[in-house]
């Protein structure tokens, strides 16, 4: 919820920016005689704002105050000295480039202070152990969490609570064959195809780093649970045979899966290591 204030002002400046453009647009096309004119000032306006941006606020400030300081001094001897009417394309002028770069700027400050917080929770997560931050999947921690969560959904609704641990077959031997590049390559497909080949209500951890595991908690039962780690073996197979860098190689996924029983489980921990069994059978 900290996020909320910032995202209300952001909506409020990009809605003005875009408000102000549409009066823009309609200005330009109700003063078709001063084309050129109009052009010019449309020019040095989107000059302004690019300084704004590129800069800070204070120095956009300073050039728009300049501007209009110009302006000004344009119109005064058109008025006084030449005893012209003010064309109404420089009143317009006279403003329109610094309300430009106020919104713009408020826009993409608070789009960047979002950035900014969305960053600073993210840093925060990997700190706790909570997110990994080479794969963006949660850990070890946020999966004893979670599964908490999802046993007690499944003994309050009778819902079906399935976990997938997924390791790479053979992995000590696996490890003293591939290069460091092969092994982030072999890591970054197994986490990608597991994302892909699940749905957006399955959620996907890496357990350990160390000796390479996945899991997977999944609202459904064995036989769908089935379903989901057949498709990701054989997702992660084509993606082996596609990769360039594991070219040659043959690694293998192997797959437990254990449904959640709360007359014989009566933890996240235990549900995880029955799944973790299963790989020793999966062949």
């Amino acid at each position: 919820m900290k996020n909320r204030p910032a995202t209300l002002m952001g909506d409020i400046f990009s809605l003005s920016f875009l408000l102000l453009v549409v009066i823009l647009a309609m200005f330009l096309g109700l003063t078709p005689a001063n084309l050129l004119l109009n052009f010019f000032y449309l020019g040095v306006s989107i000059f302004l704002v690019m300084m704004t941006y590129f800069f800070d606020l204070t120095a956009g400030l300073v050039l728009n105050l300049l501007f209009i300081l110009l302006q000004g001094t344009l119109m005064l001897y058109l008025n006084v000295v030449r005893n012209q009417t003010v064309p109404l394309a420089l009143a317009f002028w006279l403003f329109m480039p610094i309300l430009l770069s106020i919104t713009f700027y408020g826009m993409t400050y608070q789009l960047q202070q979002l950035q900014a917080e969305n960053q600073k929770m993210h840093d925060e997560m990997v700190q706790l152990g909570a997110f990994d931050e080479e794969t963006n999947l949660r850990t070890l921690v946020s999966y004893i969490q979670d599964a908490s969560v999802f046993l007690e959904t499944s003994r309050r609704y009778d819902l079906p609570v399935t976990t997938l641990v997924l390791k790479i077959r053979y992995f000590e031997e696996m490890r003293r064959m591939l290069t460091g590049e092969q092994m982030r390559e072999v890591i970054k497909l197994v986490s990608e195809t597991i994302k892909a080949s699940t749905r957006g209500n399955d959620i996907v951890y890496i357990l350990d780093r160390e000796n390479l595991s996945w899991g997977v908690l999944l609202f459904t039962d064995l036989p769908g649970a089935k379903i989901v780690a057949n498709r990701i073996k054989d997702q992660f197979a084509k993606q082996v045979e596609n990769s360039v860098a594991l070219k040659g190689t043959e690694v293998l996924l192997v797959v437990g899966i254990a449904a959640y029983d709360q007359k014989k489980m009566s933890s996240a921990y235990e549900l995880m290591n029955a799944a973790a069994k299963e790989t020793e059978y999966d062949v």
